[in-house]
């Protein structure tokens, strides 16, 4: 496992899965092994002797089933040699694709140039059919829930009493409205300062909370604090991440907003408020959260401002996914037994 959104995705599933089988778990990158190997302690972590060996150590398992995150083609990478492995000694692959939707140029960067898995998963039917039209198949190409929505779906619903906590937490004055920018460690995360600091200055009530990306260096958040004073680093307190985002945005309370962080779809599938932050060069590529009716879409400062207020009034009304689903963590074992089993 390569990929820390595939990782996020499906590592709660793993202690369920040893239950029925023999696994082994492997990963070449530290903030993949940290969501492993919280729910798997068996996992190991690989340097690059163990990738090269990787064949080797497949053979001597001779395993029904190898499953590998699919993320950007990487020279050398684990998910290539995990695919070969399996490849030369004919055992079924699987390559799993977390996201509800990946746009052209995100295939185009995970798919070419390597050998593919005999199987995909993806993780709706949005994403099954497109990813049949790119490949030209239609029998290997199977859509689940991943099992984090198994988690989702069981978190509750919230009361006035941690709903009020989480807000002391995180110095919301009555009637203000969080708006959590979410980073995504993408070039165009500086661009947004821009559009937050507009919303600031347009917007009554508004207060900005920060989630920065595990990658973010010390320089970039500095920045960030530097641009936007009054800011804070949003504050979970000892909750997860998507239990706070959802406490604090949903029923238009406050909102989420962020370019491509993978929590937006999270948030938006067990009720909370997101707006999709573009630029006028993003805007030609399609906005999956947005074509779903999850998201508001804001290309500009002017339109960040709008999608607040709006939110705000109560005019806006987000549509809700049907994708948290509690038989997450079962369908997705099942799978992979039935995968495992294949002729």
């Amino acid at each position: 496992m390569a990929d820390a959104g595939v990782a996020h995705a499906i590592c709660e599933a793993l202690p369920y899965l040893a239950k029925w089988c023999e696994i082994a778990v492997w990963c070449d990158d530290g903030m993949v092994f940290s969501y492993l190997y919280k729910h798997f302690a068996q996992t190991e972590k690989l340097d690059s002797k163990g990738k090269m060996a990787l064949s080797k150590k497949v053979a001597q398992l001779q395993p029904d089933l190898v499953v590998t995150s699919l993320s950007k083609l990487v020279s050398g990478g684990l998910e290539d040699a995990a695919i070969n492995a399996a490849h030369l000694l004919n055992i079924n692959s699987v390559g799993i694709l977390d996201k509800v939707f990946y746009n052209e140029e995100a295939l185009k960067q995970i798919l070419t140039e390597r050998m593919l898995p005999a199987y995909f998963i993806v993780a709706s039917d949005l994403m099954r059919l497109k990813l049949q039209e790119k490949i030209g198949a239609e029998d290997n190409v199977y859509a689940l829930p991943m099992p984090k929505f198994a988690h989702y779906a069981h978190i509750p619903s919230i009361n006035k009493g941690f709903d009020a906590a989480i807000r002391r937490l995180n110095g919301l004055k009555l009637g203000e409205f969080p708006l959590i920018f979410l980073s995504s460690h993408s070039d165009y995360d500086k661009l947004f300062l821009g559009y937050l600091s507009f919303v600031l200055g347009k917007c009554k009530n508004v207060k900005v909370l920060l989630s920065f990306h595990p990658k973010d260096d010390d320089d970039f958040r500095c920045e960030v604090l530097s641009r936007l004073p009054a800011a804070e680093q949003l504050d979970v307190g000892y909750c997860s991440t998507i239990l706070a985002l959802k406490t604090l945005t949903q029923r238009g309370k406050g909102a989420v907003c962020s370019f491509s962080s993978p929590l937006m779809f999270d948030v938006a599938t067990i009720g909370g408020t997101t707006i999709s932050l573009l630029s006028a060069s993003t805007l030609k590529n399609s906005e999956p959260l947005a074509e779903m009716g999850l998201s508001l879409l804001a290309d500009s400062r002017q339109k960040l401002a709008a999608a607040v207020k709006t939110i705000q009034s109560g005019a806006y009304l987000q549509k809700k996914t049907g994708f948290a689903d509690v038989e997450a963590i079962n369908q997705f074992i099942q799978a992979m037994c039935l995968l495992a089993d294949w002729d």
